[in-house]
């Protein structure tokens, strides 16, 4: 008698546990959620009146477009690249050799 009513306590205890988490339910090869998110209000987040959020970064890519905008107008304009050294040590790269005929 005992044992059955231990099995009784954890089974009522196990339906009490399932029952009060949220659950998923599997229909149709999709996992879809329980309806319990229909019983709480929706939040209302009003929109920001500033309209550049990010001044210091739209600055700085206003600037990059500008500098690639005089690059093309003025081709020859930019500075040059300096070449780059030769590094101290280093092996000439080998003389082609011709193909054979």
């Amino acid at each position: 008698m005992r044992h059955q009513k231990v099995q009784l306590a954890l089974l009522g205890l196990s339906t009490i546990l399932l029952g009060s988490m949220g659950c998923q339910t599997y229909m149709g090869g999709m996992t879809l959620p329980t309806g319990h998110y229909l019983e709480y209000t929706p939040q209302y987040i009003p929109r920001d009146t500033d309209d550049n959020p990010l001044p210091r970064e739209r600055a700085t890519q206003e600037s990059y477009l500008n500098m690639m905008n005089n690059a093309q107008a003025n081709p020859g304009g930019g500075a040059a690249v300096p070449p780059v050294p030769p590094v101290p040590g280093a092996v000439p790269p080998p003389a082609p050799v011709p193909l054979p005929k």
